[in-house]
């Protein structure tokens, strides 16, 4: 180790700053032989307390060490080249899976991928996609005024190109070898993660994604914060490895999540009203609205193909009041005389603000009242603190409880994504419903010395 010395009190801060930092980094594992570290060993196995078997929320997978998994970097453009700024994973999935399909439908023989909405895909074969290859997707959309003054939706298509390119590969025997001890020095995660996809992929079928492995139904939810949202149950999964080999890591999972619901209906619940709002909303009001919203995501009604929007604030005046240019007419309009001639919608709340899509700069505004909430997205932040207790009595159920519920969805698990058909079974792994049981001790209570001082 160097001598640590101080710097001269003639230089800068950030000359000091630089310098620290040379002198940190030169400072590392680099200058030790890391083949003389050694971890230490456990001296002894613990030996009182009453030998009891635990059953822990692990199950046993079986996996096909001689399997190698095709990782491909994904990029997904417009159909001009264009790159696409933050594309949802929900819309990206969409788009790799109608480019494979048409692919596939064009004489590439179909084969099981798995991708993680961002921009890895795994498959089985380095030979039907090819080293590097650009699949094209074209996605039917609905667009046009529907139910303004009679007319029908417009149907159209909107295309992607999808450039996919073989960037490596992912050797099942190395979590083999890491887990059965063969070779300690194998580094297996990366592996592991791409199984990890796999299993997420068949999972998503069924339910939706909310946070990192932790996936939800949408079905029979429980109302929470007074009916303003809606909880979902779900479960956790990750695969693991350990010494009884690589596992399934499943548990319970409840989130609290936005219900679907007209805006102006959860702007009344926000601001404490019995009913939709009678008037205009004061400033106080209007900024926790805007608080409330921001990064929410609410379909439009007002027209045919349920186009979804995020929200990223509010109109400074009221729909009334909030007047734009519309070159159709060559005049400046109203938000309120806008959607009265357009669609021939005649508003009932134009006292209220517009809610912002797009930047200040550029914006496009809606009336509250033709937006609705599209569920399943995540609450705002303010209101975690005010949820947490309704969580917890949700997902405070007995143990029992608990484990059979794990168990009857591993049990699906393995009869659809594990079983002998389905998608990680392709990918060489196994799920076995049969729980890990490990040794434990139940050890005896602390003796308590009371001493009495006089």
């Amino acid at each position: 180790m160097r001598d640590i010395q101080f710097f001269d009190s003639g230089v800068t801060e950030g000359q000091a700053s630089a310098e620290l930092v040379d002198r940190l980094t030169a400072v590392c594992l680099t200058d030790v032989e890391t083949d003389a570290i050694a971890l230490p060993v456990r001296p002894r196995v613990g030996t009182k307390g009453t030998p009891v078997t635990v059953l822990t929320n692990h199950f046993k997978t079986s996996l096909d060490g001689k399997k190698v998994l095709y990782q491909y970097d994904v990029c997904i453009t417009e159909d001009n080249g264009r790159p696409i700024d933050k594309l949802p994973m929900a819309k990206a999935r969409v788009i790799v899976a109608a480019a494979i399909a048409q692919a596939e439908g064009a004489g590439i023989a179909k084969l099981p991928v798995a991708f993680d909405g961002q921009k890895n895909l795994f498959t089985i074969n380095d030979t039907t996609l090819g080293g590097t290859r650009t699949l094209t997707a074209r996605l039917e959309v609905v667009r046009g005024p529907a139910g303004a003054k009679g007319k029908a939706a417009e149907k159209s298509f909107d295309e992607y190109q999808v450039k996919i390119q073989v960037v490596g590969e992912r050797r099942m025997s190395e979590i083999v070898n890491y887990v059965e001890g063969r070779d300690a020095s194998a580094k297996p995660q990366d592996a592991i993660n791409a199984l990890d996809v796999v299993l997420k992929e068949e999972a998503l079928k069924q339910y939706k994604e909310i946070g990192r492995s932790k996936f939800f139904s949408p079905l029979n939810p429980d109302k929470i914060f007074n009916g303003l949202f809606h909880a979902y149950r779900g479960f956790f999964q990750s695969l693991r490895p350990t010494q009884s080999g690589l596992t399934l890591n499943v548990d319970q999972a409840v989130a609290a999540v936005m219900r679907e619901q007209p805006l102006v209906e959860f702007v009344a619940a926000l601001l404490g009203m019995q009913g939709p709002p009678s008037g205009k909303l004061d400033d106080r009001q209007a900024k926790a609205v805007s608080k409330a919203v921001k990064r929410l995501k609410v379909e439009v009604t007002h027209r045919g193909g349920g186009r979804v929007y995020t929200i990223m604030g509010l109109s400074p005046l009221p729909a009334n009041a909030t007047k734009f240019m519309n070159e159709e007419v060559k005049a400046e309009q109203t938000i309120q005389a806008y959607f009265q001639s357009k669609y021939g919608k005649q508003l009932r709340f134009p006292f209220l603000h517009c809610v912002r899509m797009g930047s200040k700069r550029r914006p496009t505004y809606f009336p509250i009242e033709v937006c609705k909430v599209v569920a399943g997205q995540r609450i705002p932040n303010q209101f975690v603190p005010n949820v947490a207790a309704d969580i917890v009595d949700i997902a405070a159920v007995p143990p029992s409880n608990r484990f059979n519920k794990v168990y009857t969805q591993v049990q699906a698990m393995a009869a659809g994504s594990g079983g002998a058909e389905g998608l990680a079974s392709s990918f060489g792994l196994k799920l076995e419903p049969k729980v890990v049981r490990v040794k434990g001790r139940f050890l005896p209570g602390p003796k308590v010395c009371v001493y009495t001082y006089t």
